[in-house]
């Protein structure tokens, strides 16, 4: 697969961020396209666990506060829309790009949503201003391949130590054996466009486009890439293949370092893997 949910229970600007070209070697020089992830929903996740008997953080039907926290939330245009529809909940964005929280604190405001807060931090600045317990929800989608183990590692103590008993956390991440192919790819990406000017988004297409030029790589990657620009944002490559520490999980990886911050595996947040009637069977498989 190439993404792995996990559901396991359990503002200001730094002067030091404000123009660095990258922090913990993830791109900081540009903004990350606003995204939404539907599997990101508390009622999605409230779903999951109910599906696989596992007592949701919210009593089910009910319109009860709730606390939900995005880490590496990005602009926060999908907590934003979390945030419009539950006023009754609070909502909180961590993110350490400047441009992203301004950018999504612009966004709120101007849409009139104000059970949320934006802040522009760290994880381990994040990790201190979090009371223990205070949380119903985590959410953290993409981060855990792009960032250093200290900030993997920070990402799983923030949400051990902010959920709440029978609280939640969703993760997505760059998982294995699916990325398998691609890392070449991003290896060579990456060395090459280290020296080059302009943007992150101009750094990558000169690589991409110098490595086209070699015979390095087999086409169906070159295939793979086309086919990835033509349904997603140009500003998403460079995020995903410019950082240093660029590197997908296996799940044993994720599930060992959640269960290191009393977090345990409990269903994968994709709906359609519970559904054991869409699974490929082996049977089938050898027709």
């Amino acid at each position: 697969d190439t993404d792995g949910p996990l559901i396991a229970n359990g503002g200001g600007r730094p002067p030091s961020l404000a123009s660095s070209k990258s922090i913990d070697g993830y791109v900081a020089d540009s903004l990350y396209p606003s995204n939404f992830h539907a599997a990101f929903t508390p009622a999605r996740t409230d779903a999951i666990l109910a599906h696989v008997g596992v007592m949701p953080p919210r009593t089910p039907g009910q319109r009860e506060p709730f606390v939900m926290v995005d880490v590496g939330c990005g602009d926060g245009v999908g907590l934003i829309v979390n945030a419009a529809a539950h006023p009754e909940a609070r909502f909180i964005g961590v993110d350490a790009i400047p441009g992203h929280i301004e950018r999504g604190k612009r966004l709120a405001d101007e849409w009139g949503v104000d059970n949320i807060d934006l802040i522009c931090a760290t994880f381990d600045e994040a990790a201190r201003q979090l009371p223990p317990d205070s949380v119903d929800y985590v959410q953290c989608q993409g981060v855990l391949a792009w960032v250093s183990e200290a900030n993997r590692r920070m990402v799983a103590a923030i949400a051990g130590q902010a959920l709440k008993p029978g609280g939640a956390l969703t993760i997505g991440y760059n998982c294995q054996p699916g990325w398998l192919h691609v890392a070449p790819f991003q290896r060579m990406v990456l060395a090459l466009a280290s020296d080059r000017p302009g943007t992150p988004t101009q750094r990558f297409d000169a690589a991409t486009q110098a490595l086209r030029a070699t015979s390095l790589l087999q086409p169906e990657i070159w295939a793979w890439l086309d086919d990835l620009q033509s349904r997603l944002p140009h500003d998403y490559f460079a995020h995903e293949y410019l950082n240093e520490y660029w590197r997908p999980l296996w799940a044993s990886e994720a599930f060992a370092l959640m269960a290191e911050n009393k977090l345990q595996f409990v269903a994968d947040a994709n709906a359609a893997r519970l559904r054991p009637d869409l699974c490929l069977k082996r049977a089938g498989a050898m027709r």
